[in-house]
């Protein structure tokens, strides 16, 4: 599989443009502030239906606009296809494969892979949890369609919840027992789903942390915050009503999970060098290549946002060797670069 070509339209500072692609590797050249990683955004976006860059999709619309439009024609075995997106400010999106309607996102994004390599993954081991739960939500969405379906169904009972928790007492009423009850089944029935995949993935995710950096020092532990058993998790939901309407918001879920992160057994988010835990993102988005390659079986896309230049040689080898094994890569530079391994790239410059 190849991307052959990309329009976009209001996304970022792209009014309306459309670029074409014929090699295996291409890189973007241009100064920074050009739209080099605005267009490598935009390649990933059609994967999965989110940035790498940002969890906020605000941030994608240009300025004044209240709607963006991506068109992706990739090649899949000897034919074209066609994917289309349509994003609207509130939140609701249009998905189309050869202008034929996508009711479901999980059906979208089996249709094209891609693994993003971007600065920000630093935080996937120095930053809050938010980034390791983004790390792996994503990575296994795109592997188990379950998990995405049971994700969706925990966040809106979850909302509801809340809601529910904010809106009875401000409203003078008490609280309905059986709404909660429902909102809490939902919630624990998906919840339980979502605590055994993410154990699992973590598992996977240490092995071949350690496979790729030929070393045993570092370690990944899944911290769960909730009970794990479904009707463990329904009868604790039950019991907290109380205390979780003082606070305005459920206290307990996998929304709150996170990841201890570790070298020589200390956590990389407290006690890990600047060094340490970029080297352990890039392990860690290395994995998610490797995985998505192993089970899916189907090709994948590799997109490389500016994060070699502080890779010693070692490093930087065994990187390059991996990304060998990309159906196509994209990686953006401010000035083309001489290493051997770009020498059959070919070159798109922006600005």
């Amino acid at each position: 599989m190849t991307v052959l070509d990309i329009k976009l339209s209001n996304f970022r500072s792209c009014e309306s443009k459309i670029w074409h692609f014929d090699r295996k590797k291409t890189v973007f050249t241009g100064r920074n502030g050009t739209g080099k990683s605005n267009l490598a955004e935009a390649v990933f976006f059609c994967s999965i239906l989110r940035s790498f860059r940002t969890s906020s999709l605000r941030e994608l619309y240009r300025l004044g606009k209240t709607e963006f439009l991506l068109e992706m024609t990739i090649k899949k075995r000897s034919y074209p296809e066609k994917l289309k997106i349509i994003q609207h400010l509130g939140g609701g999106k249009k998905l189309f494969i050869d202008n034929e309607p996508v009711v479901r996102s999980s059906d979208f994004i089996r249709e094209f892979r891609a693994v993003a390599f971007a600065p920000e993954d630093k935080n996937i081991a120095g930053g809050s949890s938010v980034f390791r739960r983004r790390f792996f939500d994503m990575l296994i969405s795109v592997l188990e369609p379950g998990y995405l379906k049971a994700l969706q169904n925990y966040l809106t009972a979850l909302r509801e919840r809340n809601a529910a928790l904010k809106a009875g007492p401000a409203a003078g009423e008490g609280f309905n027992d059986g709404v909660f009850a429902a909102f809490e089944k939902v919630m624990a029935e998906n919840g339980s789903e979502i605590g055994t995949y993410r154990r699992k993935y973590t598992e996977i995710a240490a092995e071949k942390l350690i496979q790729l950096s030929g070393s045993d020092k570092w370690g990944i532990v899944y911290r769960p915050e909730f009970p794990e058993n479904s009707g463990d998790y329904a009868a604790f939901l039950s019991s907290s009503r109380e205390r979780d309407r003082k606070k305005g918001f459920t206290f307990s879920g996998p929304q709150l999970d996170d990841w201890k992160l570790t070298f020589e057994d200390r956590e990389l988010r407290s006690y890990g060098s600047s060094g340490q835990t970029r080297l352990c993102a890039l392990y860690l988005r290395m994995a998610e290549f490797m995985l998505v390659r192993e089970r899916t079986g189907l090709p994948v896309v590799a997109i490389v946002d500016d994060v070699t230049g502080e890779l010693d040689s070692e490093n930087r080898n065994r990187f390059y060797r991996m990304l060998d094994l990309a159906d196509q890569s994209f990686f953006t530079f401010t000035e083309f670069p001489g290493e051997e391994f770009f020498a059959d790239a070919g070159e798109l410059k922006i600005g």
